[in-house]
């Protein structure tokens, strides 16, 4: 996976199809309630996602037995889980991520995915 077709998956999920924010009983998730899923949640295969990686940073647990190793650079990943992380929940949380994924593809000279 390149980090554009990351960057899309990601966009997809929050900025296109408007998934909430993934929590899990408060703090964000890897992999929350009803489906929803965080940034890097998005990007571990299902096969591959193990619960106790929650609540810990993708830097704490990249590339170990709880988050394998995606092919991707860890600071590209760290952005996208802060554009995820640092986007509070409510009806304001596709406009803040919409933003902060701007600023990712901007950072990583990526293309905004058009509908």
């Amino acid at each position: 996976m390149t980090q554009q077709d990351a960057f899309n998956k990601v966009w997809d999920w929050f900025v296109v199809q408007k998934h909430p924010p993934s929590r899990y009983d408060g703090p964000c998730a890897y992999r929350g309630k009803n489906g929803n899923r965080c940034a890097i949640g998005l990007l571990i295969p299902d096969a591959d996602y193990n619960p106790s990686c929650e609540l810990n940073t993708i830097e704490e647990l990249y590339g170990g037995p709880l988050i394998p190793d995606l092919g991707l650079p860890l600071d590209f990943l760290t952005s996208l889980q802060e554009a995820h992380d640092l986007a509070y929940p409510g009806d304001q949380f596709t406009g803040i991520i919409t933003v902060a994924l701007e600023q990712v593809a901007e950072k990583y000279n990526l293309t905004i995915p058009t509908p």
